[in-house]
């Protein structure tokens, strides 16, 4: 950790693909990526599900997930972004980003 906050701290953005960092760093913004059409949730996934600012998931499968012990309240009230795979970061996950970092810098 003390090599990665080193990072971090010099750079102006971070994109870090990881939700176990989530136990060392409270970031800014956190999506989950989630794809009801997989069997296997990540158990750090499960963990941090409920701190998601927003779920990204794949266009019109959200409702009929395949996972077992994941309860989709977890994300209740939480925003829901399609995407597009293999295009996961789509204009409206851009909107969504740059709105939620322009609110934290206001306040």
């Amino acid at each position: 950790m003390p090599r990665i906050r080193k990072e971090i701290e010099r750079a102006e953005n971070v994109v870090i693909e990881s939700n176990s960092i989530l136990r060392f760093l409270r970031p800014d913004l956190y999506l989950s990526v989630l794809d009801p059409e997989t069997a296997d949730f990540k158990d750090s996934a499960k963990y941090f599900l409920d701190r998601a600012d927003a779920v990204l998931v794949p266009e019109g499968v959200l409702g009929r997930p395949e996972w077992k012990g994941v309860s989709l309240k977890l994300v209740e009230g939480t925003p829901v972004l399609p995407i597009r795979p293999p295009i996961y970061v789509t204009d409206e996950v851009v909107g969504f980003v740059r709105r939620r970092l322009r609110a934290r810098v206001i306040v």
